[in-house]
């Protein structure tokens, strides 16, 4: 199946994040979230990348890929990244080589 031309993404609280077809409303992919529920995902302006920030770790998901895993160039999750306290905010730069994320702590790490 092709990537939908709109995507919208939901995490929740049963450790799930799941991207729907924005005009049929359809579900067309779930990955599990085990570690922590998910606090902010952001996708980024490419539609290749899709970062999900939970307490305390935030990981980078490949948006077009039909695995219901994390499966970025080999399994599992690409990179993760560790906060002293849980994230509440993440936005991926549009070069794609840096990510910025806020904590509860009130904290920003580049």
């Amino acid at each position: 199946m092709s990537q939908p031309s709109a995507i919208l993404t939901a995490a929740s609280y049963d450790h799930t994040i799941r991207f729907w077809e924005a005009k049929s409303g359809r579900c067309y992919r779930t990955i599990l979230y085990p570690d922590t529920r998910v606090n902010w995902l952001e996708i980024t302006p490419d539609k290749h990348f899709l970062a999900a920030a939970g307490n305390p770790h935030i990981q980078l998901f490949d948006v077009s890929s039909n695995s219901p895993q994390s499966d970025l160039r080999a399994p599992g999750c690409q990179r993760e990244y560790e906060s002293r306290a849980a994230v509440s905010s993440v936005v991926l730069h549009p070069n794609q080589t840096e990510l910025m994320s806020g904590d509860q702590d009130g904290n920003i790490h580049v």
